[in-house]
């Protein structure tokens, strides 16, 4: 598929008690439509106003619902965990596809197929090119928010560890320049505080509370 061209479909898998599942999303006339697949087997069609990146508990039960019927064991809210894994996956397309502009459908090109082992290392070839930009380095940020904040509920303390570090490598060259060089002087150091500030409330999941400023412990579950 050429990265001129919009998408046709987004799609992703998830394993769940070893049995594979997959969602395919894709936008006619306006509306989103998602197949979800289940052991290569497509069970169920949703038609649905939110794209797949953004959670919606009446589409998303919808789905868990038809994924009971088709396994037939178990509470449907145990069929919620493998939709979201994929709701996650989903998380780095754009909200609407007939909107989107060139360096989106890139983006949205290369989370479009099926994961695979060998797709991660080209995706995180083409993410690390892509944050030398100024709008690639905000769409990096936000999603590493989104892990830091555990918004889908499913990342581990590898994960959260893991993003930190790679916030902290991000942000780093904007924290400080060096001003006054010249001739005779080798200048001095200048701390953005703003952006370190942004850091630390990013990373830490920082609140002001009685007079005090609190860092989410994740280790312990509480803030610290």
């Amino acid at each position: 598929m050429s990265k001129n061209k919009v998408p046709e479909y987004v799609a992703t898998t998830t394993t769940f008690e070893n049995v594979e599942y997959m969602l395919v999303s894709k936008i006619s006339n306006g509306k989103w439509y998602t197949d979800l697949s289940i052991g290569g087997k497509k069970i169920h069609t949703v038609e649905h106003k939110a794209p797949m990146n953004v959670k919606d508990q009446a589409r998303d039960s919808a789905l868990a619902k038809q994924a009971k019927i088709e396994i037939g064991k178990g509470a449907q809210d145990k069929f919620l965990k493998p939709i979201y894994q994929m709701i996650e996956k989903f998380g780095a397309c754009a909200t609407d596809i007939n909107a989107m502009d060139s360096h989106d459908i890139a983006i949205c090109h290369e989370y479009a197929e099926v994961e695979s082992e060998k797709k991660v290392q080209a995706n995180e070839e083409y993410r690390a090119k892509l944050i030398t930009t100024l709008e690639g380095k905000e769409f990096e940020k936000q999603r590493l928010h989104a892990i830091l904040c555990n918004a889908s509920g499913n990342n581990t303390m590898d994960e959260i560890t893991k993003a930190q570090e790679q916030l902290l490598q991000l942000m780093l060259p904007d924290m400080w320049y060096i001003h006054g060089v010249s001739k005779t002087s080798m200048g001095h150091v200048v701390l953005q505080k703003l952006v370190i500030a942004e850091y630390i409330h990013r990373a830490y999941n920082t609140i002001s509370f009685g007079g005090k400023v609190w860092r989410y412990d994740w280790q312990r579950a509480f803030y610290v």
